[in-house]
């Protein structure tokens, strides 16, 4: 796994980063990048692991120390990252016909890239995609569930329903 470096520019100090992770073990690793994220168009990736915040090691950190650290930022904001392979397989642009240098110095055969390939394009990347997809969905959803719980029980029941239907793509269309 390498290292990278990403940077980026908040029109404000207070903004928001627009980024969601989660925090296992002593990895703070990156979840979803959201539309109108200052790292929409850069490099962050979905399953980067940050490893430091602004040079402020955040490995083994609690989460109230990392909304501290967040909260502290000025307007630049770097991340070191590890990348995860996902990442690294998206970045790198790998070539069906050409074995990555990584997997021919462990000697795969091109005929058994190919095949490592089309199952990665085939099955594992609309995989990727649909779950993304619906943890977005799952996400709005929840946040809508949670906003419209205490209005009382028939919202309630209302967008409990329609967050099943949204993250099982249940046509919708009945409400």
């Amino acid at each position: 796994m390498s290292i990278l470096t990403i940077s980026a520019t908040k029109p404000a100090p207070n903004s928001p980063l627009g980024i969601e992770y989660v925090k296992q073990n002593s990895a703070m690793t990156v979840t979803r990048i959201t539309d109108n994220s200052i790292f929409a168009a850069g490099n962050l990736q979905v399953g980067h692991e940050i490893v430091s915040i602004n040079g402020t090691a955040v490995s083994g950190v609690s989460k109230e120390e990392i909304r501290m650290i967040v909260a502290s930022l000025g307007k630049e904001v770097t991340f070191d990252v590890k990348n995860s392979w996902s990442a690294t397989f998206q970045e790198n642009n790998y070539s069906r016909t050409t074995v990555p240098a990584f997997l021919e110095k462990a000697g795969v055969p091109l005929s058994k890239w190919k095949h490592i390939y089309d199952l990665l394009e085939t099955e594992l990347k609309p995989v990727v995609a649909k779950s993304h997809k619906m943890h977005d969905i799952y996400s709005r959803e929840m946040t809508l569930y949670t906003h419209v719980s205490q209005l009382g029980w028939g919202m309630t029941i209302h967008t409990r329903t329609a967050c099943i239907f949204c993250t099982h793509n249940i046509n919708l269309s009945c409400f």
